[in-house]
């Protein structure tokens, strides 16, 4: 890790300290921050990027100098929506970089919880495993699936059936 990097995780543990309900957990291969859950915010490659799903505040951000969306895989075609790589000239300023830190973190506290997985205890080890339905097969791989079992069908009338060869009777031995 770069100094650079130990400096932006002090940035973000001063503008987060007055702030409840955060962790911290190592995501997309850098030091990340979660509001109940939900990622808001990441150190990456010497850059502060923020997860601003408003679309007024995500307009803004871009606004800034030095601001752009996030492509965490330069051959993507696409950023990722809703993220922001933070100008540098933001680490300058603590101010402005708790106030759309503290933003981010709104944005993420004020996100619909998700549903827990389902959990099951099993054994006297007490494992816990998740279950979780089945995913429906999308039509396409149903079609494909269909053609590819007709196809197989089709091969074997087209070939003729080889008669099974016989195989000698085995002699018996007398011991």
């Amino acid at each position: 890790m770069s100094t650079m990097d130990r400096h932006l995780e002090e940035l973000f543990v001063t503008a987060l300290t007055p702030l409840p309900l955060i962790t911290r957990r190592v995501m997309f291969g850098c030091d990340s921050f979660f509001a109940r859950g939900h990622i808001f915010g990441l150190v990456w490659d010497g850059r502060v990027v923020l997860k601003l799903p408003d679309r007024r505040l995500y307009e803004t951000a871009l606004e800034l100098s030095g601001a752009a969306p996030w492509k965490p895989m330069p051959a993507a075609k696409k950023p990722m929506s809703h993220w922001v790589v933070m100008g540098e000239s933001l680490h300058d300023d603590a101010d402005l970089f708790g106030d759309w830190v503290s933003k981010a973190y709104r944005l993420a506290m004020d996100a619909p919880a998700e549903a827990p997985a389902p959990r099951a205890t099993v054994g006297a080890s007490r494992k816990e495993i998740v279950f979780r339905p089945p995913t429906p097969t999308p039509p396409w791989k149903r079609k494909l699936e269909k053609q590819r079992a007709a196809e197989r069908k089709a091969a074997q009338k087209k070939a003729p059936r080889k008669p099974a060869a016989k195989k000698p009777a085995r002699k018996k031995v007398r011991r």
